[in-house]
């Protein structure tokens, strides 16, 4: 009886156990009957979404997939779906089961298929990545800024501008809405990291409704998706400090993210080396050419360290975004900012110039005072249904602006230069499309512009008397300079979707520009005169552009190939002082692309473009105009043309339950000019002018990045490495050089989770960069410049209780250039923060460049010349600050 109660135990435990396994398998193919390898075969948990089990289907579209669920703990669903294709599901019915799938193709996107790794760092659905915020989060993050950078297959730049496996995003999106467009550094440094659920990423995404079934995109989306506390009232946050040396800062900030209105309204105010105009910045490029000529100058360049090491500065900035849901498809939405920028440099410089047979150098103390405001209003309309798309933005932006400097250069006595004058912009964009018999689509697009941009720099005391005064001693010089400008652009396109997809397109691009400069001389009675007609521009200039294109796309299971023709016809006259020009021309640029979305989330494409164009007014004026006290630039009056070819391949794979991603891409280009620049030194004085020459120059680049999330030891890394080759001419001093610049570039980011209380940040960024002239003669005389540099941060964050944080930043920096000594600087920064939550406020104590350096020395090499630079840069500086939130 007890042999038979086992016997009977065991049978039945068996059976139980059989019972509960789920084992399913079958065939997926399309409609046409074709076996689809690589298929995925997902079981999902209906209520809760979640993948119970993942696997892919063999060469003859075969599967077999087995879990330990039950069909008696909750209902099962099994799920379908391949690249190309839309996705199918079936209820699970019993523990053994044999499913077959016939998948229907999709133009539009990837099917859903939800895939999470075990961690749930990351899920995928569909065209969606999904990054979890907590997952990626670390101690001292105070803004989803601070997570986005650090997240796998994303890289952020120092400006702010973000990329997903190496491509720009086109929007980026604040749970689902465009409130900001291309000013996004507002939402990275603005939006506490605590009210945020997630961040998305869409690929290939296509932000008109009426065009995702017709113009397939490559680009990337970003969305920033709160939490549902988030939506549900006004939040409120801000800082207030002060410090040692005379240091102030403070924030105040509303938010509000509620379904028919959101909005970022906020003032900064600070002198401790914020830069607040990078709130300003729009990282979406605009679809016209619509840029203003800046002739004039004194500021001196940036050294490359972190902007809150060196800028001196006194800045207040009033921005406010606010968008209106008038439906679920329409929006208006209004950005205003005001900002207020006064900066401060300091810098001495030497420059040596290696000229064939001789050497010249420069030595300039720079001391600036730069005073810069921007008035900025932006006000948008969007309705964006599946039937038709409907935008316009109207644009008003002014920047008045007083700068004053004052150097002591080689050979001349103290020097003032003062620029003043404004840049103001009104524009109007009007896009709207409608879909029509058959789905097919017509598209109209319209901008307006005009610009104007009035400067002045004055020159004292008088330089280059015997050039300018005989002789004889002069007050100084007055550079007046502005470039006028209208700019109209129409265009009507007619699409027609399908596998075979066809676009033709029409369009008129027409610019209206004036050039009027001149230089006068003052002298030391006050009184002026404008010197010879050598310097002075007053040149009018006409540009129409009539172009039709025409594109096309044809799809085929995963592989999309694109072929683009634009036929241009260019009208130009322009006219100088003596002479009247006429260009006529008809250009054919196409473009090629090819693209494979393979298995197992990898991507291939391959491109080729050519380009044929001619360039704009500023390469015309044949007057001299004085850029800066010591650069005098004319140019020959013919009309420069430029051609380049293109071609690119780039190779991408993905692997969303690992968290891995890998993305190379290879780039040559040949480009031909037919002018180039011939630069004349003196030791006091520096003039360039176009002339005429077939001037080629090629480029090469290969680069490759990766990046990758350690499960066991809770890290994430990235790596990137760039290889690049150049090929240039230059001509100095009536003399053509030929010159070869290989740079060789690396980048390294790793964030260690030590333990939930300890973590870190590195980032090391090397380059090896090697510049030599190809003329044997030249390269014995003038030798090969070579220039190597460093830069490492380290980032350590401590949470010494509930309520208590230590971190610490240090920065490295290194260079050396060819028989010039190594520069190295080490700061270091430490902070202690300790969190009131009962008035939900955080006290933070830092001081900043512990160390005590006051000046920075870079150098940099570049074909001909070697230039050291030493700027002043922020001193020690001891802040308290207080932040809070409601």
């Amino acid at each position: 009886m007890h042999k038979s109660l086992l016997l009977f135990s065991f049978i039945l435990l068996t059976a139980l156990q059989i019972h509960a396994q789920v084992e399913v398998s079958g065939t997926v193919k399309d409609s046409t009957g074709k076996v689809l390898a690589g298929a995925t075969i997902a079981l999902i948990q209906q209520r809760t979404g979640i993948v119970l089990a993942f696997t892919l289907t063999n060469e003859f579209g075969f599967y077999q997939l087995k879990s330990d669920e039950s069909i008696g703990k909750d209902t099962l669903l099994l799920q379908a779906g391949s690249v190309g294709y839309l996705r199918q599901e079936v209820n699970l019915r019993s523990n053994k089961q044999l499913t077959d799938f016939i998948l229907v193709r999709s133009s539009a996107r990837l099917p859903d298929v939800v895939v999470q790794n075990s961690k749930n760092l990351i899920g995928r659905r569909g065209d969606t990545l999904n990054y979890s915020v907590s997952a990626f989060m670390s101690v001292q993050d105070r803004v989803i800024g601070d997570v986005i950078k650090r997240l796998p297959g994303v890289e952020m730049d120092d400006n702010g501008k973000i990329k997903y496996q190496g491509k720009e995003i086109n929007r980026f999106y604040i749970d689902g809405d465009n409130l900001l467009d291309g000013k996004y550094n507002i939402a990275s440094n603005g939006i506490p990291v605590q009210m945020v659920d997630k961040i998305q990423v869409y690929e290939n995404h296509q932000p008109i409704k009426s065009l995702q079934n017709a113009e397939i995109s490559d680009k990337p989306a970003l969305n920033i998706s709160l939490k549902d506390k988030a939506k549900l009232k006004l939040t409120g946050s801000g800082d207030m400090a002060f410090g040692v040396p005379d240091a102030y800062q403070g924030t105040a900030n509303l938010l509000l993210f509620k379904k028919k209105l959101k909005f970022m309204n906020y003032y900064k105010l600070n002198n401790t080396g914020l830069d607040l105009s990078s709130d300003l910045i729009s990282h979406f490029n605009a679809e016209t050419e619509f840029v203003p000529l800046n002739l004039l100058q004194i500021a001196s360049n940036n050294p490359p360290l972190a902007k809150k090491r060196y800028l001196l500065n006194q800045t207040g900035l009033i921005n406010a975004n606010n968008l209106l849901k008038l439906s679920a498809e329409a929006d208006i939405r209004i950005n205003v900012s005001y900002l207020y920028d006064r900066q401060f440099q300091e810098v001495n410089s030497k420059i040596d110039y290696y000229l064939p047979g001789d050497t010249i150098q420069f030595q300039e103390s720079y001391t600036n005072k730069l005073a810069q405001q921007s008035f900025n209003t932006n006000l948008a309309l969007t309705i964006n249904k599946s039937s038709y798309y409907l935008s316009n933005s109207l644009l008003l932006d002014s920047k008045p602006q007083h700068n004053y400097g004052n150097l002591i250069s080689t050979g001349n006595s103290r020097i003032e230069q003062q620029l003043s004058g404004a840049v103001t912009n009104f524009s109007n964009e009007l896009r709207c499309n409608t879909v029509i018999h058959k789905k097919n689509i017509i598209d109209f697009y319209s901008f307006f512009g005009k610009l104007t941009n009035p400067f002045l720099l004055d020159v004292s005391p008088g330089l280059y008397q015997s050039i300018f005064n005989q002789g004889n001693d002069y007050a100084g010089l007055l550079q007046r300079a502005s470039v006028p400008t209208s700019f109209v652009h129409h265009s009507l396109s007619y699409r027609l979707p399908g596998k075979f997809n066809q676009l033709y397109k029409v369009g008129m691009n027409t610019m209206q520009q004036e050039l009027n400069s001149q230089l006068d001389i003052r002298y030391l009675n006050d009184t002026q005169k404008s010197l010879a007609d050598s310097f002075i521009n007053q040149i009018d200039w006409r540009y129409r552009k009539l172009y039709g294109q025409i594109d096309y796309r044809y799809t085929h299971n995963a592989t999309s190939i694109n072929l683009s023709i634009p036929i241009v016809k260019h009208f130009i006259d322009f006219n100088h002082q003596i002479l009247d020009q006429k260009v006529r021309s008809l250009f054919i640029t196409p473009v090629l692309s090819v693209n494979i979305r393979g298995k197992k989330e990898k991507t291939v494409a391959v491109s080729y473009s050519y380009t044929n164009d001619w360039k704009g007014l500023q390469h015309v004026f044949d007057g001299y105009v004085m850029q800066t006290y010591r650069n005098f630039n004319t140019n020959s009056g013919s009309l420069p043309q430029q051609q380049m070819h293109v071609t690119a391949l780039s190779y991408e794979k993905r692997n969303t339950l690992k968290v891995f991603f890998i993305n190379i891409q290879a780039m040559y280009s040949f480009n031909r000019m037919n002018t180039i620049a011939d630069n004349r030194f003196s030791t006091i004085l520096q003039k360039s002018s176009l002339v005429l020459f077939d001037n080629i120059t090629e480029s090469s680049r290969l680069s490759m990045s990766i990046s990758k999330h350690l499960f066991k030891l809770k890290t994430t890394v990235s790596a990137k490495i760039t290889i690049q080759q150049d090929g240039m001419n230059q001509l100095l001093n009536g003399v053509l050089l030929s010159y070869r610049s290989r740079i060789l570039s690396t980048e390294g980011n790793m964030h260690i989770k030590i333990s939930p209380t300890i973590d870190f940040d590195y980032r090391g960024q090397f380059s090896w960069v090697t510049n030599m002239p190809t003329d044997p003669d030249v390269k014995a005389a003038a030798g090969v410049q070579k220039l190597n540099t460093a830069i490492q941060q380290l980032n350590m964050n401590i949470s010494l209780s509930n309520s208590l944080l230590f971190k610490t930043r240090g920065e490295y920096y290194a260079s050396t250039a060819t028989s010039r000594f190594t520069n190295r600087f080490l700061f270091w920064d430490a902070a202690m923060v300790y969190k009131w939550n009962r008035l939900k406020t955080d006290i933070d104590f830092s001081i900043t460049n512990i160390g005590g350096a006051d000046h920075y020395t870079i150098i940099s090499a570049a074909a001909n010349n070697i230039v050291e630079r030493n700027y002043r840069i922020r001193p020690r500086m001891i802040l308290v600050k207080f932040l809070f939130h409601f």
